[in-house]
């Protein structure tokens, strides 16, 4: 016997299926989305580039304060990309070097070539990054 809401999942998925073998448009937001996603990815494997011990994160509730920890960290990362990502913005917009919104749409927050943790970061340097908003030290 059918699962009750199978029917309308199995309409969702083949109206899914039209969308993205028709639409180009829509491929392409698409594949844009999934690269930022795995561009925040590529984000925390830079960070996190070490191990835990046996002795570390075996129960479930370290390994989710792990996880968090390392979210956090790059949620930090990408705040401060974003911040120097709209000072230059701004500056340009003072200069009237008007970026089109459909560039500005395409560009993210996860890179790394700018941000504090382009080596490495230090974490004795995070606080004074927060505090100052730039990258100098």
């Amino acid at each position: 016997m059918a699962q009750p809401g199978a029917k309308p999942g199995k309409l969702l998925r083949t109206a899914f299926l039209a969308d993205y073998l028709v639409n180009g448009g829509f491929r392409r937001e698409l594949r844009r989305v999934l690269n930022r996603g795995e561009a925040v990815n590529a984000l925390k494997r830079a960070i996190y580039t070490g191990r835990e011990t046996p002795a570390q994160a075996r129960r479930t509730d370290e390994m989710q304060a792990v996880a968090d920890a390392l979210s956090l960290l790059a949620n930090i990362v990408m705040a401060w990309n974003t911040a120097q990502m709209q000072a230059v913005l701004d500056r340009w917009a003072n200069r009237r070097q008007i970026v089109p919104p459909e560039l500005t749409v395409r560009i993210a927050p996860t890179r790394l070539s700018s941000s504090p943790c382009a080596a490495a970061i230090s974490l004795r340097r995070l606080p004074a990054l927060l505090t100052r908003g730039d990258g100098d030290s």
